[in-house]
């Protein structure tokens, strides 16, 4: 019980720092980067990083993949192996759907922001196939 409980707080940690981590590309770097592209047509330097940009989203959506797997996991292990003890909240759910959230923002954020070629190169495969961007949402059946 001790360790299915320190599990979930392992995974919350996780999610936390992983949104933060997320907040910082998407909020911070891509904005600094579309900052200095509009800079340069007054004549700044520019110096394209959106390579480095779409590296750090592809890993940090691979990451949160696995993640979200991990507590998918933990989900059907704890159906299989039916323990509920009263009175302990089950948050893995909880922790579903905000994993799940933080996927579907970083597509939605990064695909939105973008409707260029270098960007949408990493949608072509893996698992970015679960992804229904017409409709801006994950398939949580996987």
């Amino acid at each position: 019980m001790q360790l299915r409980l320190t599990l979930a707080d392992k995974l919350k940690d996780t999610i936390s720092h992983l949104n933060t981590l997320q907040s910082r590309v998407l909020d911070d770097e891509l904005i600094r980067w579309k900052r200095e592209q509009q800079l340069q047509g007054n004549g700044a330097q520019f110096n394209s990083n959106l390579d480095t940009i779409q590296e750090w989203c592809e890993s940090l959506a691979e990451i949160i993949w696995l993640n979200r797997q991990q507590i998918k996991e933990a989900e059907r292990l704890k159906q299989k192996i039916g323990l509920e003890p009263p009175g302990v909240a089950d948050i893995l759910p909880n922790l579903s759907s905000q994993i799940t959230q933080l996927l579907s923002s970083l597509v939605t954020r990064w695909v939105s922001k973008w409707s260029c070629n270098p960007c949408l190169g990493f949608l072509g495969g893996g698992w970015w196939g679960v992804m229904d961007l017409s409709k801006r949402k994950v398939d949580t059946h996987y």
